[in-house]
C-alpha cells in the first residue's frame, strides 16, 4: 500500500473541513455548505483528480456530521427556576427526567451533574449524583435534591449565579444530549435555574473536641473537610425556627466499628454511623431555647470509645430551614 502526500494547501483545507459545524444545520444549509466546500478545494493549484476526490470525501463527512446531530435521549426539568442560597444554608430543587431513548456509547453508569457557575462560565460548585433508578425509556423519574453551601468552605461572593446540568457517563465523561427549556451554555450542558447567593443568615456552627484543621480538598464537589480523631461535638446556636441540620460524614474503612451519634437538636437523640458515606438530616421540630449539640463518639471493634485515630470525616455541613 502506498500513499501520496498532499500539498500543504490541500492538507490545511482538509483539516478545516473536518471540523464539525454547529449542530442543527438544515438540509438546504448543508447542501450550500457542501457546494462551497467543493468549490474551494477543487480550485487548489496542485490538485489532481484523486486529490479532489479525497477532498470531496472530507467535505461529505463534514456535512454529514452537521446534518445528523445526536438525537436527545430524554427531557430534563428542574424547579424552581430561581433559588436563594446563603452561606451555611441549603435549598431544595426538584429534578424530573423523562427518558425517551436508550443511552448509546455507554461504558459506565449514568450520572446527573449540576454545576453552580459564576458569570455562567466559572465553575465554583458541583452537585453530581446518581439517578435513583437505572435509565429506562418510557419510565420517568423525579426526586428532590439539596443544594448546599457548606459552612466548612469559604463563603461564595454574593451575587447571581447560574445552575446548569446534564447527564454523563461516569466511566469516560461522555455527555448525552437532552431536551431542556433553557439554553445550552456548554457542550451538552444546559442552563436550568438562577441562584441568588447571599452572605450567612445563621444559624452558627461550632466544632468542639478533637477535630483537625480544615483541609482543602481541591474539588468543587467536596471543597473542604474536617477529620475527627477521638470524640467531638457540634454546637448549633441561633436557630430561630424549624428546620434540619444536614451533614455528610464518612466513616473510613478500616477504621472504627461505628461512630455513636447523640443529639439534643433532632428528633432522634441517639444512633450510630457504620463505615461508609452518610447523608444525615437531623430534624429540629421547634426552635430550641438556646444552643443545641450533636455529639460524636468513635467505637472500636472491641467496644472502646474515644479512639485517637481518625474516625470520622465531615465533608459538608449546613442548615435547611423548613418550608412554610
Amino acid at each position: 500500500m502506498t500513499t501520496t502526500p498532499l500539498p500543504p494547501g490541500t492538507r490545511w483545507r482538509l483539516r478545516a473541513a473536518s471540523r464539525p459545524a454547529p449542530q442543527g444545520t438544515g438540509a438546504g444549509e448543508g447542501a450550500e455548505a457542501l457546494r462551497g466546500c467543493l468549490q474551494r478545494l477543487t480550485r487548489c493549484e496542485h490538485s489532481s483528480r484523486a486529490r479532489r476526490r479525497l477532498a470531496a470525501l472530507g467535505c461529505v463527512m463534514w456535512i454529514s456530521a452537521c446534518r445528523d446531530p445526536a438525537v436527545p435521549v430524554g427531557r430534563l426539568q428542574l424547579g424552581p427556576g430561581e433559588l436563594h442560597l446563603a452561606h451555611g444554608r441549603c435549598a431544595t430543587v426538584r429534578l424530573a427526567w423523562q427518558p425517551t431513548a436508550q443511552l448509546d456509547r455507554r461504558h459506565g453508569r449514568e450520572r446527573a451533574f449540576l454545576h453552580l457557575l459564576e458569570d455562567e462560565h466559572r465553575l465554583v460548585r458541583t452537585f453530581d449524583h446518581p439517578l435513583p433508578r437505572p435509565w429506562s425509556p418510557g419510565e420517568p423519574q423525579a426526586y428532590e435534591l439539596e443544594i448546599c453551601q457548606s459552612v466548612l468552605a469559604a463563603a461564595l461572593p454574593p451575587g447571581r449565579y447560574a445552575l446548569s446540568g446534564g447527564l454523563y457517563d461516569d466511566a469516560w465523561g461522555y455527555r448525552w444530549p437532552l431536551i431542556v427549556e433553557g439554553p445550552e451554555i456548554g457542550p451538552r450542558e444546559y442552563r436550568l435555574a438562577t441562584v441568588n447567593v447571599a452572605a450567612s443568615e445563621g444559624p452558627e456552627f461550632t466544632l468542639t473536641g478533637s477535630w483537625g484543621p480544615a483541609e482543602a480538598v481541591g474539588d468543587s464537589q467536596v471543597v473542604t473537610r474536617r477529620w475527627l480523631a477521638g470524640d467531638g461535638g457540634l454546637v448549633v446556636s441561633g436557630i430561630t425556627g424549624r428546620g434540619e441540620v444536614l451533614f455528610t460524614a464518612v466513616v473510613p474503612q478500616p477504621g472504627p466499628a461505628e461512630v455513636l451519634l447523640g443529639s439534643t437538636c433532632g428528633l432522634v437523640p441517639t444512633g450510630s454511623l457504620l463505615p461508609g458515606r452518610h447523608a444525615v438530616a437531623l430534624g429540629v421540630p421547634v426552635a430550641p431555647p438556646g444552643p443545641c449539640t450533636v455529639a460524636f463518639r468513635t467505637a472500636s471493634a472491641g467496644g472502646r470509645t474515644g479512639e485517637t485515630a481518625r474516625g470520622l470525616c465531615l465533608e459538608s455541613l449546613a442548615w435547611k430551614p423548613a418550608t412554610q
